[in-house]
Parts: structure tokens; C-alpha cells; sequence
């Protein structure tokens, strides 16, 4: 099933309402870049203090400045994000707004603080009360200034008069505030609450820069907690004071005490980072002007609901292990055919059954009550054969946190209403828009959840016939367990929060299949240390529901207006994401329908700084092609490989290859997946893994056809699944070091011919078994002497190829591990040369009536050991002492060719000769002859000596 039934696992989602409201504020905030309050902003109770300013004589703090000049309001300058000019009776009704608030703040003045200390009380926000500021009885924040993000002021340590007031949204990045605190003056006082969920929208150089203020539990903000912070420029870490709270809290909380200031030694220093990758701002809103668009919905209708009867027990509801005291047992059946029955279980009763309820074709739907876990109403809605407007009626009438069960049954698409499929998606459901014909789906949602449901699942049908039944048995939580905020996983090593790969944007290409995308994003929050204000999230504009699922994942939707081609929604978002974080030299970009291992980011920050040092280096693979999992097995192993071997789903992208090749030549480029082209000249290469990064699902056969993806998915694949993968060799990957190594991998392997891989009679199984009974470790090498040869072996040993590329290619070499034993493929190297003395003939003076004897001196020119071996054309005449033999380079033998004792004139003599047979010897082999060094490979070279006889 694809849905886990763990309660760990996320979906996000966001509901219709706040997806209008987001959206809505989203746009208006980066086309007039405006955070000023207007119409709608959220009021203050009139029991609670606020934030405000009090016109000139009235009561005023301790500490505090009088106004410039009589009869004038004293306000901070406003400044973070750029404000919209105001009318003049928008002034008034802000002064008046401050009034009111700074009134609050006086009532609660605690009058037994003395001079030089000052009256705080910081509040934090509550389910129903934005967060507060009081300096005195000063407001130090107006009800104007109160906007979604990070509200924040600096103040004067001498006078405790407010310099600053600013507001930061951080929709769209958190550079701003960096900006602003690292602008403010030696000594300033901070004051900083945030209001709404907005924690991961935090990035780790502003959660540094909160901690120049003495803010060290900036750094375990995290999401679903509000947070306040009274601070000051350069305080020791962790001597600020702060808030940390769960946005849903009954509980309120505060700071509320007699400060005097400074707060503490102000000796601390936190280096600030250089060449942080932000968002372009400007770019960004440029862009999505540029895309903006609209989309539309349906309507519809269906049956009506009844009241409920509850069946016969059923234990547990049929749930094997039984569940917990806190959740709640559940069963769906979608019947195997239209004779069959639906079923539902709720609680130990069967809720929907043959006769039950009305139980039937179409949508079974029973609403459980969240507290009481009672079964509120069930309806039975025959989609197939009536409108659905009464199940969008029924849907309509549900409670704040009542919860949804529904299965289908027989055929539930046909009139299966567009608006009907949104409230489901607004309910928590992510598959419910692929609903097709007689597909089997089942699940469980509830009203006002802020995630995907984990407890789903459709099952297509095949041609006309039903789909596999649903039959499924869960435990089910409540809210407080559905709804657990998203966070991104921290580091587990504090040391590495400065790693160059948090400061990387990532881009994601995603296409409409919502249920892969949350796969996708759901492994990428995963990652410990991901900056989510790296994180851009790209998909066609027609699709935003896939902008508002990245949202609630904290990363950036950036709609594009491409068409469905594979190479136009990826070079306009690749063209997108180098526009708006124009300082990025890299790019990990991550496409459709994949998702990260555990140890992705931590992959690509090992490799890293091999790329930045080796300029040859384009792109870092995260996806192995010959990553089967008989082909690879090392997780720590990584490889060089050339050009011509194309990105694929997840990879590292330097803004070069792109520039060079990608921009250049779209169409010859990238024109669809595993078709890249990123040759340049000079030649360039690439790192990729022995043990692929990326986890890929196995699409339908449609989609395989029509990609070309069958030989990717011919069998089963491996994927790290450990989170602190580490790789070995990484200071061997640069080119020159990566030749050395191969020069060593070369002399330390057990050598192999070609023959018996490329002729893939099976014979080969057995020999490399002899040879691993032999090698002691050492890795086995198989020579090839053409391409012919390699493309045969490539073939018999199961290796990607394709017309275009050879998977693993580098000058030649291929490195890969079968069945767990590391093997390269290389060709075979054609002996160097030998001397010998005399250098062109031999010559036996007469009377050949007894035996002759003449020596001659062979010597290895070449580089290489080899092995050699005379013959000779007369064998009963002509004799060789030693026959074979074996040379270092530059080590010579004397060799004796003797000739019988023969009746000159009278045999024939013209053809006679001694041939020298030279080969290269085997890398690792002991200096032995051996005849099979001869055979297989044919690199093997001669040299003829010719015998004169002088009579």
C-alpha cells in the first residue's frame, strides 16, 4: 500500500480556505511588497496589553525620550519590509491603534521596578492572542506592525528608546532579517516575537544571527511553536531571555520582570558567514508575475444520508496485534466484484456491511466523533449513477475535527463531482483526484487536519475488470497525533552546521502526481540540516495544488508556465532557480517521482569540494544506472565517469554545465529523461555512486514504454538506507589522483581475458569463482580488446547501456562490484617493445656437420613486465634454451638457438627462422610464465628473426 499506517509519517495539506488566504497574501506581499495591516487584520482583545505608541502627555516609562517637537507623535521608523504609502486617515486610525495599545501596556506597569531598571513583559502568541511587547509602559510593537512572521525592534541600551521597528514576512526568504540584525548597532537591545507557524521558514544563518543576540534556543525553534526573545548585541549565548512554546498551548507565557541593562557581558562573538545563498527577491516576484494564472472547479451531486445501525462486533476489527488503548481499531473491504459486499469496521462494529446501512456502490461514508469515537452519521452516495451534491452537502456539515472514513465500492468515479475530490483533498486525502473507473480506494481523513492522511490507498484497475479489493485493518490516532507539525530533522552533529551543502539551493521539478510529490518532499525534510529557505520547488502553473503542498512542507512553490514536455518544465525551472539565487555556483536538482535516501545531503557534501577543486567535474550523480543490486554493493564507494553519461533524477549541477550546454542547446541537450548530452570540450566528467542515493518506483508499463525507462527497471535496484553513509577515497577522485589510483588498481588486481565474458556461455561463472578462491582480497580485472569484445561483455554481465552511453564509461574503464565482488573492465594494453642482439638476423657459419650454438640478448624496452616465448620453424634442426620466459622492464636474458648438425645444400633452409612472442603479463601476476597469457585477449606482438647459413 502506498499509504504507511505508522504514525510517524506526514502528508501535508492545506485547507481551501487558508490556501485562498496564503495564496492571496503571497502574491500581494511580493507584487507591492506591502505588510502593513489593512482589512482583515487580526484586532486585540480589549482585556489584553498590545502593542501602541501614547501621544505626547501622556504617562511615558522610565528611560524613554520625549517627543521632538509639541503636539507630535514620537513613532519608530518602520522599516524590514518596504511599506505602502498611507492616507491621511490611515495614520490617524494607526496612531489611535497605538494609543489604545500602549494604554494596555500602562495598566500593567509594574511601578516597584526602580531606575535604571526597566518594567519587561514580552508575550508570546496563543491560540487566541497575537504576541505583545512592553518596555515600561511603552508598547513597543502597534497593532499595525502585527503580520504573519518575525515582528522585531531594536532599542537604544542607554535611553531604552525604540530605534526600530520592523516586520519580516520570510514567505519568500529570512535574507532581510540577516540583513537588518547584523546592521544594528553595537550594544542594541532586540526584542523579537513571531507570529504564526513560521519556524522552518527560519534558515540557520538567521537562527546564527539571533544568537549574536545571546539567542542560543533560536537553534531548537522548530515548527508549531511560537517564540519570543529579549536579547542584545554580542550577550553571551544562551544568556538571552526566551520563549518556546506550542502554538496550540491553553497555556500563555511571558516575560515579565525588572531588567537592567546591559543584560549581561557583552563579549560574545559568533562568526558571521560570507556568501550566503539567498533568494533574489525581486527575481523571484518577477517570475511569478510572469506565471500567473487561474484554474477552476466543478459541481455536482449524489444520494442522502440515514441514520446509523451498527453490525456485529468484530474484535479489533480484525487487526492482528490489536491496537492501543488511544487509537482506533479500523477495517476496509471494496468487495473483488459487483456481486460482492463493501465493509467498514469502526471501532470493533461493522459500520457498513451486506444490508447495513445501505452499504453499496459508490461511496460508503461514516463520520466518527473525535472525543467520543462514536459513529455521528453515514451516508451512502452511488456516485456511478447520480450527481454528488449531496455528498458535498453531507461533507459540508461536518465539525471541526470530526473524522472521516470512506470505501468504495464497485465503480465511484463517473459522477464523482471535481468539488466533491477537493473537499476530500481539503479532509487530508492525496490520491482522491487519480480516482479512475473501478479503482479500489479506501480512506481516512478529518475535518480541519493539516496534513496528508497517512491511512489511504487506490488500487488502479486492469482494462475493465475491477481493481485488487482494498483489505486493509488499521490503528487509527486522533488530531493530536495526525496533525504533528512538519519539521526538517536537525543535525546530529552540531560540527556540521556550517557545511558548505546547506548553503546549496535544491530545486524540485515536480509534475501532477501529488502522491509522488509528497514522497519526493517528505524525504527531503528528512534530511538533517536542510535549509528549507534553499528549497524551490518547481511545477506547471495549471498544477497549484502542487505549490500548496510544497508550502506546508516550508519550501518555495515556483509556478512555471511550461508545457507537459519532459525538457520544457525542466530548463525553465533550471533557468528559474540559477535566476533567483543568481550567487549559486551549484544546483542540486531533484525530478519527478523520486525520492532521497537517508544520506543525501551528507553524499553530495562529501563530494562537494571535489567538484569545486576539480573543474572537470560538471555534475555529481546521486543515481547509478548500474546501480542493481548485483552490480553494486560498496555505499562507500564512488566513481569517475565520463560526460556522455546523462543526469538522472537526483544530481549536483554546477551552473557552467548548465550555462555551457543545457541553455545553450535545449532540444540536443535534454530532450527527455536518460536522453542527456552534456559533452563539452575540453571533455569533462562526472562522480557517481556505486550504490545509488535516489529511490525510484517502478512506474506503470505505459509510462515505461513511452520513456524508454525498461532497461532501468529490469530488475530489482539498491539504495543506501542509512542516514550517515561515509565514503571512502574521496581524496582520489580529481583526475590526476584518480589515474594514480587506477595505475594501482591495475598492478594490485587478478587479471582476466575477455574471451570467456564476451562469449557468455556461462563458463565465466566458474572462472571467476576459481579466481575469487584465489585473489585474497583483491579485486579481479577483465581485459577487453575492441569494442566489439566490451559491448559483448557489457551485455553478458548485465550492465546499462544504451546506443548513446555505457554506464560507468571512463577513458575506457568500467568499475562496477558483482555479487559483491569488485570488478573493471579495461582494455587491453599493447605490449611496449624488446631489443635483441644481433637486432635482425642470426648467422651459423659452415661446416654444419656438428652442432651449432649462437647467443642472443632480449631486452625489455617497454614500461610494463612481460612475458615471452620463442619458436621456430624447423624444430628438428633448430633448438631454443630457455624457450619462455618472463621480464621486468629493462631486465634482459641471454638466449642460446642452437641447429643441429644437417646436410647442407641438400634440405631446404630459405624459410628458417626464431620468432619472439611478447605480451604484457597480467596486472598482480607473480613473475611465472604462463602459456594462457597468450590467449584470449590478442595483444600479443612478435618478432622475427631470420637464420642465415654461411657456407
Amino acid at each position: 500500500m502506498r499509504g504507511s499506517f505508522a504514525v510517524g509519517r506526514r502528508r501535508p495539506l492545506l485547507i481551501v480556505g487558508t490556501i485562498v488566504g496564503v495564496a492571496l497574501l503571497f502574491s500581494f506581499a511580493l507584487s507591492r511588497q506591502v505588510t502593513q495591516g489593512g482589512a482583515g487584520k487580526i484586532r486585540y482583545d480589549p482585556d489584553v496589553s498590545a502593542g501602541g505608541w501614547v501621544r505626547d502627555g501622556e504617562r511615558r516609562g522610565k528611560g524613554f525620550s520625549e517627543p521632538a517637537s509639541h503636539g507630535e507623535e514620537v513613532l519608530p521608523p518602520v522599516k524590514g519590509e518596504i511599506k505602502e504609502e498611507k492616507g491621511e486617515k490611515k495614520v490617524k486610525d494607526e496612531k489611535e491603534g497605538r494609543r489604545a495599545a500602549s494604554q494596555k501596556c500602562a495598566e500593567t506597569f509594574d511601578t516597584s521596578c526602580r531606575s535604571p531598571q526597566i518594567h519587561v513583559r514580552i508575550g508570546a502568541e496563543t491560540p487566541s492572542l497575537p504576541p505583545y511587547a512592553c518596555f515600561n509602559d511603552i508598547a513597543i510593537f502597534s497593532e499595525a506592525d502585527i503580520g504573519r512572521g518575525l515582528l522585531a525592534a531594536s532599542i537604544d541600551d542607554v535611553t531604552q528608546e525604540v530605534k526600530e521597528v520592523a516586520t519580516f514576512d520570510l514567505s519568500t526568504t529570512d535574507g532581510r532579517l540577516i540583513e537588518w540584525l547584523g546592521a544594528l548597532p553595537a550594544r542594541s537591545i532586540l526584542v523579537v516575537v513571531s507570529f504564526g507557524d513560521i519556524a522552518e521558514r527560519l534558515s540557520p544563518d538567521a537562527r546564527r544571527a539571533l544568537r549574536r543576540f545571546g539567542a542560543r534556543e533560536a537553534e531548537s525553534w522548530r515548527g508549531g511553536s511560537a517564540y519570543a526573545v529579549l536579547g542584545q548585541r554580542a550577550l553571551e549565548d544562551g544568556a538571552a531571555r526566551e520563549i518556546l512554546i506550542p502554538l496550540g498551548s491553553a497555556k500563555s507565557a511571558s516575560i515579565n520582570d525588572c531588567f537592567e541593562f546591559p543584560l549581561g557581558k557583552l563579549n560574545a562573538t559568533i562568526e558571521e558567514k560570507k556568501d550566503v545563498n539567498r533568494v533574489d527577491e525581486t527575481r523571484l516576484a518577477e517570475l511569478l508575475r510572469a506565471q500567473a494564472g487561474g484554474a477552476g472547479a466543478g459541481e455536482g451531486g449524489g444520494a442522502a444520508p440515514r441514520g446509523v445501525l451498527l453490525g456485529e462486533e468484530w474484535p479489533a476489527c480484525g487487526h492482528t496485534q490489536g491496537c492501543a488503548a488511544d487509537l482506533l481499531p479500523m477495517h476496509f473491504y471494496s468487495g473483488a466484484n459487483k456481486d460482492d459486499h463493501p465493509r467498514m469496521c469502526v471501532g470493533g462494529r461493522m459500520v457498513f456491511a451486506a444490508g447495513l446501512n445501505e452499504a453499496g456502490r459508490g461511496l460508503n461514508v461514516a463520520v466518527i466523533d473525535q472525543k467520543s469515537r462514536k459513529i455521528v452519521k453515514t451516508g451512502h452516495f452511488d456516485t456511478y449513477e447520480k450527481e454528488s451534491t449531496s455528498l458535498e452537502l453531507f461533507l459540508d456539515g461536518l465539525v471541526e475535527g470530526d473524522i472521516v472514513a470512506v470505501v468504495s465500492f464497485d465503480e465511484a468515479s463517473t459522477m464523482l463531482s471535481d468539488m466533491a475530490k477537493q473537499i476530500f483533498y481539503e479532509l487530508g486525502s492525496s490520491m482522491v483526484h487519480r480516482l479512475k473507473f473501478r479503482a479500489s480506494w479506501f480512506f481516512v481523513g478529518q475535518k480541519g487536519i493539516r496534513v496528508f492522511s497517512p491511512f489511504e490507498d487506490l488500487n488502479f484497475p486492469a482494462g475493465n475488470a475491477w481493481a485488487t479489493p482494498i483489505d486493509a485493518s488499521i490503528c487509527v490516532p486522533g488530531k493530536s497525533h495526525l496533525d504533528d507539525a512538519i519539521v526538517p530533522r536537525p543535525l546530529a552533529d552540531p560540527n556540521r552546521a556550517d557545511d558548505p551543502i546547506f548553503n546549496v539551493p535544491i530545486l524540485v521539478v515536480a509534475n501532477e502526481n501529488l502522491d509522488r510529490l509528497r514522497w519526493s518532499l517528505e524525504s527531503l525534510i528528512a534530511q538533517p540540516g536542510i535549509n528549507t529557505q534553499l528549497v524551490i520547488v518547481a511545477h506547471n502553473k495549471e498544477y497549484k495544488m502542487a505549490g500548496d503542498l510544497a508550502l506546508l512542507f516550508h519550501f518555495k512553490p515556483l509556478p512555471i508556465n511550461a508545457t507537459s514536455k519532459y525538457n520544457d518544465l525542466l530548463l525553465s525551472s533550471l533557468s528559474a532557480a540559477f535566476s533567483i539565487f543568481p550567487k549559486a555556483t551549484s544546483l542540486i536538482v531533484v525530478e519527478s517521482e523520486v525520492a532521497a535516501s537517508p544520506d543525501l545531503l551528507l553524499y553530495f557534501s562529501q563530494l562537494l569540494p571535489v567538484m569545486e577543486r576539480d573543474e572537470s567535474i560538471q555534475i555529481v550523480h546521486a543515481f547509478n544506472y548500474n546501480g542493481f543490486s548485483r552490480l553494486s554493493s560498496s555505499p562507500s564507494t564512488v566513481y569517475r565517469v565520463d560526460d556522455a553519461q546523462p543526469p538522472a533524477y537526483i544530481y549536483l549541477m554546477r551552473r557552467g554545465a548548465y550555462e555551457r550546454s543545457a541553455a545553450v542547446n535545449a532540444s540536443a541537450c535534454c530532450s527527455t529523461l536518460h536522453r542527456w548530452s552534456l559533452q563539452q570540450q575540453p571533455p569533462a566528467a562526472a562522480l557517481v555512486p556505486d550504490v545509488s542515493r535516489v529511490v525510484v518506483q517502478r512506474p506503470d508499463e505505459i509510462t515505461l514504454a513511452d520513456t524508454g525507462e525498461e532497461r532501468v527497471f529490469r530488475e530489482g535496484r539498491r539504495f543506501v538506507k542509512s542516514a550517515d553513509e561515509r565514503l571512502s577515497g574521496v581524496d582520489t577522485l580529481s583526475g590526476k589522483e584518480y589515474e594514480r589510483e587506477m595505475e594501482r588498481m591495475d598492478k594490485s588486481s587478478l587479471s582476466l581475458g575477455g574471451g570467456p565474458w564476451a562469449a557468455c556461455d556461462g563458463g565465466y561463472g566458474s572462472l571467476m569463482k576459481k579466481e575469487q578462491s584465489m585473489r585474497q582480497g583483491k579485486p579481479l580485472l577483465v581485459r577487453y580488446k575492441d569494442a566489439a569484445q566490451l559491448d559483448a561483455i557489457v551485455k553478458c554481465v548485465g550492465l546499462y547501456s544504451t546506443p548513446q552511453f555505457v554506464a560507468g564509461f571512463y577513458r575506457g574503464r568500467i568499475r562496477f562490484h558483482l555479487d559483491g565482488v569488485p570488478m573493471m573492465l579495461a582494455p587491453s594494453v599493447p605490449p611496449g617493445d624488446i631489443a635483441t642482439q644481433p637486432g635482425t638476423k642470426i648467422v651459423f657459419n659452415a661446416p654444419y656437420d656438428d652442432k651449432h650454438t649462437y647467443h642472443i640478448k632480449v631486452t625489455n624496452s617497454s614500461a610494463r613486465r612481460i612475458g615471452w616465448a620463442f619458436k621456430t620453424t624447423n624444430m628438428k634442426r633448430l633448438g631454443v634454451d630457455p624457450a619462455a620466459g618472463v621480464l621486468d622492464p629493462k631486465e634482459n636474458a641471454l638466449i642460446a638457438v642452437s641447429c643441429d648438425a644437417f646436410a647442407y645444400g641438400q634440405e631446404d633452409t630459405n624459410n628458417d627462422r626464431v620468432t619472439i612472442e611478447f605480451t604484457n603479463t597480467p596486472d598482480g601476476a607473480a613473475k611465472q610464465f604462463r602459456r594462457e597469457w597468450f590467449q584470449g585477449d590478442g595483444m600479443v606482438r612478435r618478432k622475427n628473426l631470420p637464420i642465415e647459413y654461411n657456407p
